[in-house]
């Protein structure tokens, strides 16, 4: 099949844009990719989502490998079948990284026609083979969000406490195998001269949510790779995230209704995919601050301490003085009931990026207790509703959630202070405006540079 050729949209217009991600619907990338996607439907472009695991019914949200405008009979021999499945055998038996997916150097075609911009998310999740990337971003401008830091290490989403990744240094000797994406045998050190091969012939857009995350792209292997970067917090939905009225957020809780939260309950919230089995949270020091907690005496008032954890498996348990509920997974508006019928939100974490939930919670109105880690201080900024706690430090949590707990009339006005920053800061509307304000300047510079790059060809 020949393949298609990108279409001149004019100076900084645009008219078609591919979502890339492991899948439509999940936790914060999901979120993230399907609000752009989604946003630039509604502006009346010609807005698509490309994903390796479609969730959703959306029409416009395309499997890679069921495509009605792709001929996929190319790959649907018995030998070459075969031989993919050898090479993925090997590439899980050796600790490689799976790039044998066939499916992505003709990304361009499988919408019917070439988009005028291409913006990546999560390239890791087992759909998407990396070296289709030089190929692409000679075509057409490639964005590429950086929700994790998997581009630019020898194997790990986040590599916590490890340094090896970056661009003069070199992963290799990996200290820990296990973090997602796990693999079986050390060959980071292969892993990560592979993409560094693969970013050096690339050319791509990068965009972060934090200057911490820009920062460590500029100190890592994608840094030859990028043609230009943007700073863009990630956005939250305002009309789904918002202070409310607690009180009647409390009655409706499931929890409340069973009789399991009482109503008067100091109430804690913390959240992460796979709640306190996510190896990147870090529900071990989590669970040993709550430990030293103490109950405040009765007649000083004291409520009884209650603690939802949203995401992984549903349970309740007693840990210290705090009755501990996992409650499982909450859509969008379950969650933001949960958020404003909280009176706190807890963050114990190892890494991010950004700190979506943190965000989400601060729109909400909860103040936010925030390990500090990597970019979190520009989330749960100090005097605006964020409080900072060392990481890994379990004292230095129980205190600072003792000192909360034993003065429960400051945190509305704390929670305020959040909701303010969140408004004016994190609002999906502004990280929307930005991103698409940026393909138009990116797409006027493409045409412009390869207008130039044609004229100079036709007077040689």
């Amino acid at each position: 099949m020949k393949p298609a050729r990108p279409v001149d949209p004019g100076a900084g217009a645009f008219r078609k844009i591919l979502t890339v991600n492991t899948a439509d619907q999940g936790g914060g990338a999901e979120r993230l990719a399907w609000q752009i996607f989604e946003a630039c439907a509604a502006r009346g472009l010609d807005s698509w989502f490309l994903v390796g695991d479609k969730k959703s019914s959306h029409d416009r949200v395309m499997p890679f490998y069921l495509s009605p405008f792709f001929d996929y009979r190319l790959f649907a021999g018995a030998w070459t079948q075969r031989r993919q499945r050898t090479l993925k055998w090997l590439c899980r038996r050796t600790g490689l990284d799976d790039f044998e997916f066939p499916y992505s150097r003709p990304l361009l075609e499988l919408t019917g026609s070439v988009p005028d911009v291409v913006h990546c998310h999560n390239l890791h999740g087992g759909y998407f083979d990396l070296r289709a990337l030089p190929w692409l971003s000679r075509r057409v401008p490639v964005f590429l969000t950086l929700q994790d830091a998997w581009t630019a290490t020898g194997h790990c989403a986040f590599p916590i406490e490890c340094e090896r990744w970056q661009r003069h240094v070199g992963c290799g000797r990996c200290p820990d195998l296990s973090l997602p994406p796990a693999v079986e045998r050390d060959a980071t050190a292969l892993n990560w001269w592979r993409k560094a091969r693969i970013f050096e012939k690339s050319r791509l857009y990068i965009i972060g949510a934090s200057r911490w995350s820009l920062d460590l792209a500029q100190r890592s292997i994608l840094a030859p790779a990028m043609a230009d970067s943007r700073l863009i917090p990630n956005g939250v939905d305002l009309s789904v995230f918002h202070p409310g009225d607690r009180a009647a957020a409390r009655a409706d809780l499931p929890l409340a209704q069973s009789g399991a939260l009482p109503l008067h309950a100091l109430l804690m919230v913390s959240v992460a995919h796979a709640g306190a089995g996510n190896p990147f949270k870090d529900w071990p020091t989590l669970r040993a601050a709550l430990e030293r907690l103490t109950q405040p005496p009765a007649e000083a008032g004291s409520r009884p301490l209650h603690l939802a954890v949203i995401g992984g498996a549903v349970s309740t348990e007693r840990i210290g003085p705090v009755t501990v509920h996992h409650v499982g997974y909450h859509p969008h508006a379950e969650l933001a009931g949960y958020y404003r019928a909280a009176d706190l939100f807890v963050h114990a974490t190892r890494a991010e990026t950004f700190g979506l939930v943190i965000a989400e919670a601060m729109a909400s109105g909860l103040p936010a207790v925030v390990s500090n880690v990597g970019p979190t201080p520009e989330v749960a900024v100090p005097g605006q509703g964020g409080i900072l706690v060392p990481p890994r430090d379990p004292d230095a949590l129980a205190q600072q959630l003792q000192a909360l707990i034993a003065t429960p009339e400051a945190l509305p006005a704390l929670g305020e202070l959040a909701a303010q920053y969140a408004r004016s800061h994190f609002d999906a509307r502004q990280m929307v405006d930005a991103t698409i304000d940026y393909y138009s300047e990116v797409v006027a510079q493409w045409w412009e540079q390869r207008g130039d790059y044609v004229s100079r060809a036709l007077h040689i």
